[in-house]
């Protein structure tokens, strides 16, 4: 683990342990991730993690409109969403300052106890989070920006799952898998009903036509996924659907899923613009142009069939195998 800071203390802990981290009497507990689609997916973990270390406490997630309506009646971790207003930097590039201020009065009357940042490395997320007036505020801090009372220093890039899941390890979490393979994302009944309403053929354009949840649905049926580095591609990395994902370069290192057997990564390596020939690694250029484009259809179709091969010659796990062995031999 990486160094942990505590502003409360003013020092630097070394290999503390987890239950040593947690807060006495939380009630309360609100994440900050007002992102889009794949940012709620790589979230799922740490949230699932915080819901284990405070099962009595309420996981309230501050996001966007469309986190309340997907969320809505869904089985998961997050028992209530409040909607972000428009903060420059969190969710939206300009600042309502009317809608920001009663944000921030309705945040303050609900006295919570825990309060993560989980939205970059806090240049404008931090002072929002910090007016919010936890009792216990945690999450990453880039250099130069206001200290939260515990926190990481913000890497990128890095496995963004993992980041959140340390995130979360600051309020006495768990850094660690969980023991089952149990999808980090839940259905409901409606995601099923409505993709099979929509089945009439072999083959169908479905896009713009089901919503968020439906998506999930027509995920959860899918033998296989193949998707350039976007939300779906997470949404069905999640429900643990195998998947070929088209990935440029550092993009594979923050969305690498936790369970990456589910994953066949194609990875473009190309830094430099097609136009201008600028690097890209540090500072974007301004063309819109595919940095992707060099990965072929002959990779993609090897690894679909990969994928597909898999499944039908699945591979037990070696923990599982010497367990068997254990057993033949009477241990």
């Amino acid at each position: 683990m990486r160094p942990i800071h505590d502003r409360l203390d003013d020092m630097r802990v070394h290999d503390m342990r987890v239950h040593d981290m947690r807060v006495h009497d939380v009630r309360k507990i609100v994440v900050l991730r007002p992102g889009a689609v794949g940012d709620f997916v790589f979230a799922l973990s740490a949230l699932h993690a915080l819901k284990q270390a405070y099962p009595g406490a309420e996981l309230v997630l501050a996001g966007k409109a469309w986190h309340r309506a997907f969320l809505q009646g869904r089985p998961g971790p997050v028992d209530r969403v409040v909607e972000v207003p428009p903060v420059q930097g969190v969710g939206a590039h300009e600042t309502s300052t009317e809608e920001v201020e009663r944000f921030v009065d309705a945040m303050r009357a609900e006295r919570f106890d825990l309060a993560l940042q989980m939205h970059g490395g806090g240049r404008h997320s931090n002072p929002l989070l910090l007016r919010c007036g936890a009792r216990l505020t945690a999450g990453a801090c880039a250099p130069g920006v206001p200290l939260l009372d515990r926190w990481v220093p913000f890497r990128a890039p890095s496995p963004r799952r993992l980041a959140l899941l340390e995130i979360a390890s600051l309020v006495g979490a768990a850094m660690r898998l969980p023991l089952d393979a149990q999808p980090e994302l839940a259905l409901t009944e409606a995601d099923r009903h409505e993709v099979v309403a929509r089945m009439h053929a072999p083959a169908a354009a479905l896009a713009g036509r089901l919503s968020l949840g439906g998506l999930c649905g027509l995920l959860a049926r899918a033998a296989l996924l193949v998707s350039n580095d976007t939300g779906p591609l997470h949404l069905g990395l999640a429900l643990g659907v195998p998947s070929v994902g088209i990935f440029w370069l550092t993009n594979l290192i923050d969305g690498l899923p936790l369970r990456p057997s589910t994953l066949h990564a194609a990875m473009s390596v190309r830094t430099r613009c097609p136009v201008c020939d600028q690097d890209n690694l540090r500072a974007r250029c301004p063309h819109d142009v595919s940095f992707v484009a060099d990965v072929g259809i002959d990779e993609v179709e090897a690894l679909a069939h990969a994928a597909l091969a898999r499944q039908e010659s699945p591979v037990r796990p070696h923990a599982d195998t010497a367990l068997a062995a254990r057993r033949r031999a009477g241990q």
